[in-house]
Order: C-alpha cells, then structure tokens, then sequence
C-alpha cells in the first residue's frame, strides 16, 4: 500500500513540474530570447522600434509629417490647417539604457510596442507660421533630393574598390518623411568634419535652431 501510495506522488510530482515550468516561462515577458546575465545586448533594431511607438498627439491624421529621432526628437506636423513643431520629453530619460535593464532582469517584452509603455512621455509642441513651415519642407525636399543623388555618383567608385564605411563613432539622427502619397526615410550621420557638405545635416541645423527659438531645446 504505501508503495503504491509513493508511486502516486511521484507521478503527481512529475505532472506538475511541466505545468509549473509553463508557467515560470508565461512570467517571463521576453519568452524565447536569452535574458539576464545569458542575454546577448539589446539590438538597435529594437531600441529603434521602441522609439517609433513615441509619436505625437493626433500623428497618423496628419497631412504631412517630418518625424526626426536620435539625440533629440523633433517631429513637423500639418493637417492643412495647423503647422507645428513637437518635441517630447520622456521618463525614465535614458530610455536604452531602461531597455537594457528590463533586458537584464529578464522583464523586456517580446513586442518593442509593449516595451514603449514602460515610459511616461510628455509631448510639447509650437505652432509656426504656414510661410515658415512650407520653408522647412522645401529645404528638406531639396536636401534629401541632393542626398539621394549622391547614391548614384558613389556607385562606380564603391563597385570599384568595394569599400564601404562604418560610422562608428558617429551619431545619427533618423528622418522619416510621410504625405500619404510619398513615404520615405535616411540616416544622417552627424560627421563633424563633412557637416557643411551634407544638406541634410545643414537642414537639421535649421529645424534645431527654430526648436531654440521656441524653447522646444
């Protein structure tokens, strides 16, 4: 009898650890990567994505949108009617470094979406004038367009030698343009040394400067 007793618990035991490991694995909110001191670092691809989750108020109903995400964040916005300038601020402020902490401690969600709600953000915004905003979309039009054109004008010189180039130490700044008909975006690397000739860096210039004159800085 109490053989056949100990052999109960033993397959009650056995039943429970695969319930008991489903549910520690359902705690854990990055289920499937490698957590803790096994993980392997937090991708840019998905601190990326957590930024993109940060937009303004009423961002998709826009007519044209300029977002511009990296060391600061300053988005242009107009429905047609309203032209504006947003910035946002956000807590906890050092948002990758949170990232790698929930990482860590094995607590970062397998959808950067839910990643996002982790952090408070607090949007502020400027109305600019119809003239100055349709200024700052032309000047962008005519920097990206300058831009792009340098694509075609490296391409023999990069078949030719194969060489490419890192931006190692480098910031970038990410620039997402939307219309509804046109939707497109580039990375500006921030160069020091090549800055007045990069149209895009000088356009982002300019959209700093109007962000300080309305203290958005």
């Amino acid at each position: 009898m109490a053989n056949r007793w100990s052999a109960l618990i033993v397959c009650v035991f056995f039943l429970f650890l695969p319930q008991q490991a489903a549910r520690s694995q359902s705690q854990r909110t990055n289920p499937g990567s490698k957590c803790g001191d096994q993980s392997l670092g937090l991708p840019n691809s998905y601190a990326d994505a957590v930024f993109s989750q940060f937009e303004p108020p009423d961002w998709r109903g826009s007519l044209i949108r300029i977002g511009i995400s990296g060391p600061s964040r300053l988005d242009l916005w107009t429905d047609g009617q309203n032209f504006k300038l947003w910035t946002y601020e956000v807590t906890p402020p050092n948002v990758v470094k949170s990232l790698l902490d929930l990482d860590l401690s094995c607590r970062l969600p397998a959808d950067p979406a839910d990643a996002a709600a982790f952090f408070n953000v607090r949007w502020r915004s400027v109305e600019l004038q119809p003239q100055r905003f349709a200024k700052l979309h032309r000047d962008f039009i005519t920097a990206f367009s300058q831009d792009v054109s340098k694509a075609q004008r490296r391409y023999e010189s990069m078949i030719e030698t194969g060489l490419r180039v890192d931006h190692l130490d480098a910031s970038g700044f990410q620039v997402v343009y939307d219309n509804s008909h046109e939707h497109f975006e580039t990375w500006v690397w921030n160069d020091p040394e090549h800055a007045q000739d990069e149209p895009m860096l000088v356009w982002l210039g300019q959209i700093q400067k109007v962000a300080e004159e309305y203290g958005l800085k």
